[in-house]
């Protein structure tokens, strides 16, 4: 009976050691996993004339634009989570994904990083969780931004001829600076959208969510409202605005 017992407590201790110290192979079972050490991977194309891209899982997001006609990426992070990134083109847009196949053997702050260089961004799609930080400045340019069941968050330092930030669902919270001719914001679900320190001179403004929307505008605001969430448009009103409201949030002009 000794025996039984010593046999069935050194079967215990081993799956213990096993499940403690793991596999630091990338293809190792999620139930062995562990993160691998600190590395940095660059991967480079020339760049499509309108770049799009979309992300997809949980990533940590930095965008750079750069003089340059090549569009690159460069990843850091623990080797084996990057060992299950990937980035394919599909016309002039990119997909960034990282499967994350790790689960409750490794650290849940190791997260995966990716910086991308692109010479000009047209389009950038969120979807899953992390944060995207952009600094975009030509005042001939436009980009539109949607975060879709996105949670996370956005930060935007924007000089453009035009920007579109579209939060539908998810839990965003998204800062916007900077200025634009034109500005279409879109807040939905959990999500938050702070443009009070992007100033536009037309605003087209779509609340549909529970936290407050911020805005500003110099010329003309549109302000549509069909949910519990306010909208403030800051302290002086554009020249000409209109509101169209069927929800219980209200338009102030406060910051």
């Amino acid at each position: 009976m000794m025996s039984l017992f010593r046999c069935f407590g050194v079967a215990i201790g081993l799956i213990l050691i096993i499940c403690m110290v793991g596999c630091t192979g990338p293809d190792a079972p999620w139930c062995l996993m562990r993160a691998g050490d600190w590395s940095t991977d660059t991967m480079k194309w020339d760049a499509p004339s309108d770049v799009e891209i979309t992300f997809y899982n949980h990533l940590e997001v930095e965008c750079e634009i750069h003089e340059s006609d090549q569009v690159e990426l460069v990843w850091s992070g623990p080797s084996n989570l990057l060992a299950h990134t990937s980035a394919t083109w599909s016309g002039n847009e990119l997909e960034i994904d990282h499967e994350d196949q790790c689960q409750w053997t490794r650290d849940l702050s190791h997260v995966v990083h990716v910086k991308v260089h692109t010479p000009q961004i047209e389009q950038v799609e969120l979807n899953g969780q992390g944060s995207f930080k952009l600094n975009y400045s030509d005042s001939s340019e436009h980009l539109k931004v949607y975060a879709r069941d996105y949670a996370g968050t956005i930060d935007l330092e924007l000089v453009l001829d035009s920007a579109i930030v579209k939060l539908q669902n998810g839990a965003v919270q998204a800062n916007i600076s900077g200025e634009a001719q034109t500005f279409e914001g879109y807040s939905s679900g959990l999500s938050s959208l702070n443009a009070a320190a992007f100033v536009a001179d037309y605003a087209y403004i779509h609340q549909s969510g529970i936290s407050s929307l911020r805005f500003k505008s110099r010329a003309y605001a549109y302000v549509r409202i069909d949910a519990p969430g306010d909208v403030y448009g800051g302290v002086d009103p554009p020249v000409d605005w209109e509101l169209n409201r069927t929800g219980s949030g209200q338009l102030h002009w406060q910051q």
